[in-house]
């Protein structure tokens, strides 16, 4: 830091304090005249390159200003001249001192500082050690205050050499923290130092509440590496962390050195560039003059420069010199800040109406001139006016240097009262050997403390504050130095000319003002990192590269997630997230509709199945006592056609919402149904068996009768029933909801669906298929005429197939439960309709003479109609004991 070379300086002052004390007694060159005079010529110094502008008086005022840069590749003060920042600065402390001063005979030593702290150090100790180029009629004392010097840097240099000799200094625009009186050692080393300008921690809250009124929270900071840049970004930091870790955050620091070279400037723009990828528009720059001029020609440079917002500084603020030739690229992009002072209209008439012709010669006219070439680019200014020139612009801080003056000449005015309060002619009692004592460090430094000062072009009064700022500042109501205002600007090209235009203000109490059209300017634009994340989304860090509190990226939460801060928390069971994952919500319970595919299905089918049965029975009431009904053992059919219509009607249930009661009938129904066909079945398979199986000659099967038939059918459906009763009673059924999918949907389903109750009832059902097959395979080859228990075999291998593949996923799955034992029971039902009775009723509809019972054993070689077996018959060969079996059988199914 630039701060750490103060302690070099001053004890490089002090050893040569006894030297300069003795010279200072002893040198001195006299005005030829016992008047005051102006003497425009080259310094007492020769070693000095540069030239001073005085002018002789009773007391005289020393003034610092950078009116060329420092050139650094040959060390010299031959750099660029500066016009507004510069010259309009000196010839503004100039006019001042010469309209407001005469009364009390002040003069002036006006040097150029080059815009170096090393050369203004050394021409400090110049009209120190010499004196002026005016008579020395107070040799202890050629120079009473000193005005300026403009830069932090030098400022700080420059009143570290001062206070050693007692003299006051006043910048007019070394805004540096590190001026502020901190600490006890700063208290001393700073105690004659005093500004017109607030410090920098003002003009970063001004800057702050901007970026926060348009959103602007990633940001880049370009700043010089000397005390006003590092003290400037420290504030920046220290602000944006009071306001929290996500308020800002910077992306490029680039910092460039004072005496950098073109290479620096092409550096920092490939940083900056680096953070435009990431949406870092807006970029803050806190640099001399020189150092913003510089990297705007490197901007101007690049033809594919991309529009991006410039937050300046109060060090380059309002300066045109700085922007003009990257006008392409800055124009309507630059904001600037100034502090608030309304300009000296009496200053501006004077500069704008000054003519080059006034002052041909000498070092002014030289200035003047190199003035004019800047008004004038195209030459041949001749006889015109200053303000003719579409380049003429007053400098910002102007009228902060005629105000550091005007408080210099109240301050002396005060000071020569309070010791002449009874003389009649100031002027003669200034003459006396008293006014020495007046101004006396001690006593004049206290006047410019404790007194209050006005001005000739603002109406506020100014009071030092030396607890916070050490600067003449408007105290408020309660007399509190805390009024402090600054002027934002905007960069406007108004017809033909480039101008700073103001578009608000900011104020420690009315806080930010802005135009509404500058507003709309800005409002689009957009200067962050990462966009905030969307409802539902947290924020995740960015690569090890973006590690930046206001750099992330989105992460959405996932299904049944819902964000809470910085993390996505799992919903509770029985609630899902939310449409944009902000919150749970309870899962309305599902279960099969008939909306549903699946429940379409199943209805479908049991409308067929339905239908079909319908014409079924229709048709077997219709020829109830033809032989081939006769012969279906319409008793059992009976009970077929009972168990078809109830597994349609259960079926229907598997759709309906659960309760209590639903559960109950679903799970005796499924079991009550299967048991009811597959009794039937079984014993109509066992029946056909034991006829037609029988050995020869052996006597008729007992219990073959329809009575028994139908006794063996409900006995066989009783034990299922039995099953069931126990089920219910020890495990009775209710509806409850069941979570799904991993909290993804809650199923409203019967409970104890799985238990061991339904695997013994399964598994009765089973036992009861697995016999009518194998009673099936036995009879596959009896009379065609009777072997109907082929379609049943038929049947039970489809039915068989059909529960093989629905029971291991009705076990192993949670979902779809209710139709996953629905749409296999209707698919039975239909399978069984399908088989055993679509024949019969096509037999019945198309084919009327095996209806009759004239071809019923046509083919197996014998007749349906019983006959009295005669010894010629054949009753004892293979074909009579096929046709006695036939033939009793027959007789057996027409009982």
């Amino acid at each position: 830091m630039e701060m750490a070379r103060l302690p070099s300086i001053v004890a490089y002052s002090g050893s040569l304090l006894v030297l300069l004390f003795l010279w200072s007694h002893l040198g001195g060159i006299y005005c030829q005249a016992q008047g005051s005079k102006d003497f425009f010529g080259p310094c007492n110094s020769t070693s000095l390159a540069c030239n001073c502008s005085t002018r002789c008086g009773q007391i005289v005022f020393g003034g610092f200003f950078p009116l060329h840069e420092w050139n650094y590749a040959n060390n010299t003060c031959s750099g660029t001249f500066r016009p507004e920042s510069g010259f309009q600065r000196m010839e503004a402390m100039r006019w001042a001192v010469e309209r407001y001063g005469r009364s009390l005979d002040v003069g002036y030593d006006l040097r150029d500082t080059c815009s170096k702290d090393t050369n203004t150090r050394d021409e400090a100790l110049d009209f120190i050690n010499v004196g002026t180029n005016c008579q020395a009629r107070f040799r202890d004392r050629p120079i009473s205050l000193v005005i300026g010097a403009a830069s932090s840097i030098v400022s700080a240099d420059l009143t570290s050499l001062l206070t050693l000799f007692d003299v006051p200094q006043i910048s007019y625009s070394a805004t540096s923290n590190a001026l502020n009186v901190t600490k006890a050692s700063d208290q001393a080393r700073f105690q004659n130092f005093f500004r017109t300008v607030p410090p920098d921690s003002y003009q970063v809250d001004a800057i702050v509440e901007l970026l926060l009124k348009f959103g602007w929270k990633f940001v880049s900071i370009v700043y010089s590496n000397d005390l006003y840049g590092t003290q400037a970004l420290a504030s920046f930091d220290a602000r944006a962390s009071r306001l929290g870790s996500n308020s800002f955050c910077i992306g490029a620091r680039v910092s460039i050195n004072l005496d950098g070279a073109g290479s620096a400037y092409t550096n920092a723009l490939k940083e900056l560039k680096e953070e435009w990828k990431r949406n870092a528009s807006v970029v803050i720059v806190f640099a001399q003059t020189h150092v913003a001029r510089g990297l705007f020609n490197v901007v101007a440079a690049d033809a594919l420069f991309p529009e991006r917002t410039w937050i300046a500084s109060d060090a380059w603020s309002g300066n045109l010199p700085t922007v003009r030739n990257a006008s392409r690229v800055l124009m309507g992009n630059v904001i600037g800040f100034q502090p608030y002072s309304p300009v000296s209209r009496e200053f501006e008439q004077h500069l704008r109406t000054t003519r080059f012709s006034q002052y041909p010669g000498g070092n002014r006219g030289m200035w003047y001139r190199k003035y004019f070439d800047y008004l004038f680019p195209e030459g041949n200014y001749g006889n015109k006016s200053a303000g003719e020139s579409e380049r003429f612009n007053i400098d910002a801080k102007v009228p902060f240097v005629i105000r550091a003056v005007e408080i210099g000449l109240q301050a002396v005015d005060e000071a020569i009262f309070n010791i002449c309060m009874n003389a009649s002619n100031r002027n003669l009692c200034a003459a006396a050997k008293s006014m020495t004592n007046a101004l006396q460090s001690e006593k004049f430094t206290k006047f410019l403390r404790d007194s209050q000062f006005n001005s000739t072009f603002d109406p506020r009064l100014f009071r030092y504050d030396g607890v916070h700022t050490r600067s003449f500042l408007p105290p408020n109501m309660t007399g509190d130095v805390t009024n402090i205002t600054y002027t934002i600007h905007h960069l406007q090209a108004n017809g033909g000319r480039l101008e700073f235009v103001e578009v608000g203000s900011w104020s420690q109490i009315d806080n930010l003002t802005l135009n509404s059209s500058f507003i709309e300017r800005f409002a689009g634009n957009m200067s962050i990192c990462a966009l905030p994340c969307r409802n539902g989304s947290v924020r995740q860090a960015g690569a090890p590269v973006l590690q930046r509190p206001c750099c992330w990226s989105c992460k959405r939460c996932g299904k049944n997630e819902f964000a809470v801060g910085s993390a996505c928390l799992k919903c509770p069971d029985n609630t899902t997230s939310n449409s944009d994952n902000t919150d749970c919500t309870l899962l309305d319970a599902e279960f099969l509709g008939w909306g549903d595919p699946l429940a379409i299905v199943m209805i479908i089918l049991v409308v067929l199945a339905l239908a079909v049965t319908a014409i079924v029975v229709a048709v077997f009431l219709n020829q109830w006592t033809s032989s081939l009904v006769r012969a279906s053992s319409r008793e059992l059919s009976t009970c077929l056609f009972i168990g078809f219509f109830l597994g349609c009607v259960v079926t229907l249930l598997f759709i309906t919402k659960p309760t209590t009661i639903t559960c109950a009938l679903r799970r005796f129904g499924l079991s009550f149904v299967l048991s009811i066909c597959f009794s039937a079945l079984l014993v109509k398979t066992n029946r056909i068996s034991r006829v037609f199986n029988r050995p020869p000659g052996k006597a008729r099967p007992a219990y073959v009768s329809p009575e028994w038939q139908i006794l063996f059918t409900c006995a066989l459906t009783l034990v299922q029933v039995l099953i069931l009763v126990v089920w219910l009673i020890v495990q009775q059924p209710s509806a409850s909801p069941e979570v799904a999918r991993a909290n993804e949907r809650v199923q409203l389903k019967c409970t104890n669906g799985k238990s061991i109750g339904l695997y013994i009832s399964l598994a009765y059902n089973l036992l009861l298929m697995v016999f009518c097959t194998v009673y099936g395979v036995k009879t596959r080859k009896i009379p065609e005429n009777f072997n109907e228990a082929r379609y049943i075999s038929f049947s039970m291998y489809t039915i068989c197939t059909v529960w093989l593949g629905f029971i291991p996923a009705y076990i192993a799955t949670s979902e779809y439960e209710a139709g996953l034992l629905g749409l296999p029971l209707i698919i039975n039902v239909v399978a069984m309709l399908g088989f055993l009775f679509v024949p019969k009723l096509y037999v019945i509809l198309f084919d009327s003479d095996r209806v009759t019972g004239k071809n019923i054993l046509s083919k197996g070689g014998a007749s349906s109609v019983p006959k009295k077996n005669t010894p010629s018959s054949g009753d004892h060969t293979g074909g009579g004991r096929e046709r006695s079996n036939a033939g009793e059988a027959s007789r057996q199914r027409s009982q």
